[in-house]
């Protein structure tokens, strides 16, 4: 079968990264050829041995990704969109090209904010599936009168688990670009009221410059210089999950939040460590409080530093909680099994 993959969309996240993993292994039986715009995507595309064509930004750039991907797309059995933007370019060619109404055509919608989901849902019509990752996103389209199916995001587990080594000082990693609607400066605050002595790694594209010099001026106005480091996203980030204590998702829902899954968290569990995310979009379907990590009222600071102090307090719970998430991860996350259910869609049996 040949597959075409829409993944053009200016940044770089967990949505990006699902497609990485998901487009490999597709395309060990199968012929995948990808549109990508993020330079970051792009390379990582190319690394995995994948067929790559960089799109272009800009109306005139759409203008001639559409011509150069009609022919790509007149040979395709089925066409995949993630995100509203790849949507929005499906919608258009649906429009301009009479061919691609024969098209299966599966719509990846990963967020809450489809600002052309009435006219991509009138182009397609009934000739588009949507899947989302988790409830969240499946509530969302309902309220719009879409339906969807479930299908979750996967993960790839490491190749070798390091013995759990207990850091000292412990390190709470938090995986996030820096966006208001991550949260940041409400983990911040949490982290000047945990009792335990740790330190915050928050590691992750620098999207919003104002935002970041104000999460810096609050680190030195609670005098936490020396206990936060914020760095640019790695392709290393394995690393940083291995030599961490616990991990932090503290998106909200404000400013175009909250998260529609939480790929942190399962990338989280994959090395086995315990989980904490404010109770609020897709992580609130993820984790099962209080069995392979924690939820906390969204936007409570004084909560999330208890939740914190309690895992950094008691090293047998935190293996416990770590231990019980990547079981979760090798039931319902393992790249097998999603991608799997993914070709089921594409293909009923």
């Amino acid at each position: 079968m040949n597959i075409v993959i829409l993944s053009n969309a200016s940044g770089y996240g967990g949505s990006e990264r699902t497609i990485e993993i998901i487009a490999k292994k597709i395309s060990e039986q199968h012929n995948i050829h990808i549109y990508a715009e993020n330079k970051n995507h792009v390379n990582v595309l190319l690394e995995n041995g994948l067929s790559v064509d960089t799109t272009k930004s800009g109306i005139l750039g759409m203008i001639s990704n559409l011509y150069f991907m009609r022919k790509k797309l007149l040979n395709s059995d089925c066409v995949i969109g993630n995100t509203n933007k790849a949507g929005f370019y499906i919608a258009i060619m649906n429009c301009l090209f009479p061919f691609m109404r024969r098209k299966k055509t599966l719509i990846f919608v990963r967020d809450f904010q489809w600002r052309f989901l009435r006219f991509i849902r009138f182009a397609l019509g009934d000739n588009a599936s949507y899947c989302v990752t988790t409830k969240a996103a499946f509530e969302y389209l309902r309220d719009q009168g879409i339906n969807s199916d479930i299908i979750s995001n996967p993960v790839n587990l490491p190749t070798f688990l390091e013995p759990a080594l207990r850091e000292n000082p412990p390190i709470i990693l938090c995986p996030a670009m820096i966006s208001r609607w991550k949260g940041i400066d409400l983990l911040i605050r949490s982290l000047s009221i945990i009792k335990n002595d740790c330190q915050l790694i928050i590691i992750g594209n620098h999207i919003d410059q104002t935002y970041l010099s104000e999460l810096k001026l609050l680190v030195e106005h609670l005098g936490l210089k020396e206990r936060v480091a914020f760095l640019a996203y790695s392709k290393n980030i394995d690393s940083y999950y291995s030599n961490c204590t616990l991990v932090v998702n503290s998106s909200i829902s404000d400013f175009g939040g909250p998260e529609t899954f939480g790929r942190t968290i399962i990338e989280g569990w994959a090395f086995s460590k315990p989980v904490v995310s404010f109770d609020c979009g897709g992580p609130r379907y993820l984790i099962d409080n209080g069995i392979n990590g924690f939820l906390v009222s969204e936007g409570n600071v004084d909560e999330l530093a208890l939740t914190i102090d309690i895992i950094l307090s008691d090293n047998e719970l935190a293996k416990k909680l770590g231990s019980l998430g990547y079981q979760k991860v090798l039931s319902e996350y393992s790249v097998e099994i999603v991608v799997k259910k993914l070709i089921d869609k594409i293909i009923p049996q």
